[in-house]
């Protein structure tokens, strides 16, 4: 028998303009379904490279995967 937290999959789409309410949102998400492992799916547009690894390492550290594009 698995025991493993069922996963919970976030598909989001933005640009440079909304990374800081994408942190908000991911942080309401993660503060919020602590039960589930959850898989980001970001699809970034214009926004700096810098800027995606910040969003994947704090992803990371919050036990979730972040699929970025």
């Amino acid at each position: 028998m698995s025991t493993s937290s069922p996963v919970l999959h976030i598909a989001i789409a933005f640009d440079e303009v909304y990374v800081n309410p994408v942190f908000v949102l991911l942080t309401s998400i993660f503060l919020n379904n602590r039960d589930y492992q959850v898989q980001v799916h970001a699809i970034a547009t214009d926004v700096p490279e810098s800027a995606k690894a910040r969003m994947i390492e704090y992803a990371r550290q919050q036990g979730a995967i972040c699929i970025s594009t």
